[in-house]
């Protein structure tokens, strides 16, 4: 059950892998537990001067969430009347400030004709900067009032601009769309899990390998490069039998393991090497994957509970 649902969660598209990296699929836990397990939301329009404009964006974005074939969530407008798992309620308001300043500049001293010459001199143009805030209140609320999720952080998009610009400066309206999106888009991560993939680099470490060992842990490596991955994973494999407390060769079929999907066993390599190195970074990043999918599937999961 697992796998299908994650087969069926195709959210981004993967890079073209880098050399000496060896690629994994990942899987990113929503923020909300709560707002996950859903299946119907029922958004109400949002109040406050960009409300109207965030309420019809966050009603893209959810709608436009697949699981597999179907729809993620049912996404009900306030407007068709009641129903939903939760509701989905908030404000959006702009702010806006202005601050002036100065700023130097050079230019040439023309002659009469109007061309320039080879003097210079310093003049001073007057400037004026701009911040646009999105200010958002926004809460999931269960039908028993319960708050399931909360969000108020603001969006923000600052602009300089000199009396001598020679462009347009963005209308209020494009900035107010532009953050609308921000933040529609951040309730889509707050509210869903993302599958992706990420090219993670083995470990090129080779001291403590004998020379004969040590030139077959470097044509794993090349191996990699050449994209034969299985044959550089067979190789670590041999190579941990001699040296089980080698880091980088451990650390190797921990990823090795993460990208064939065994999990259990990319844990257990991970944990080994943090038991000889406790701070090493590579081998710390790759629990945090292998525990933010865990937390992703189970959320797939309670969606997916009759």
């Amino acid at each position: 059950m697992r796998y299908v649902i994650l087969s069926c969660l195709a959210f981004a598209v993967a890079s073209p892998a880098m050399a000496e990296t060896i690629r994994v699929q990942t899987l990113r836990p929503a923020a909300s537990d709560e707002a996950a397990a859903l299946r119907s939301i029922q958004v109400e329009p949002f109040g406050g001067e960009a409300g109207d404009t965030l309420t019809i964006q966050v009603e893209d974005e959810l709608r436009g969430v697949r699981l597999g074939q179907e729809p993620y969530f049912r996404v009900i407008p306030a407007a068709t009347g009641s129903g939903g798992e939760a509701l989905l309620r908030g404000t959006a308001d702009v702010e806006q400030r202005f601050s002036d300043y100065t700023e130097k500049r050079e230019r040439c001293i023309k002659d009469d004709r109007g061309d320039c010459t080879s003097e210079k001199e310093q003049v001073t143009v007057k400037c004026r900067r701009r911040q646009v805030d999105l200010v958002v209140q926004l809460r999931l609320i269960a039908p028993d009032g319960t708050l399931l999720w909360s969000d108020n952080r603001p969006e923000s998009f600052t602009e300089s601009r000199c009396e001598d610009a020679d462009t347009a400066p963005a209308t209020r309206g494009q900035i107010v769309r532009d953050l609308s999106g921000k933040v529609a888009r951040r309730v889509r991560s707050d509210f869903v899990p993302s599958a992706g993939s990420e090219d993670v680099r083995v470990d090129e470490g080779r001291k403590g390998l004998a020379k004969p060992d040590s030139d077959r842990f470097k044509a794993a490596v090349r191996s990699v490069k050449d994209r034969q991955v299985p044959a550089a994973c067979a190789a670590w494999g041999e190579l941990a039998a001699t040296y089980p407390d080698h880091v980088p060769t451990r650390f190797n079929l921990g990823l090795c393991a993460e990208a064939a999907g065994d999990a259990a066993t990319a844990t257990a390599h991970y944990r080994h090497v943090l038991t000889l190195d406790p701070r090493n970074g590579p081998a710390q990043r790759g629990l945090w994957r292998l525990a933010s999918r865990d937390r992703a599937m189970r959320q797939l999961e309670a969606h997916a509970a009759e």
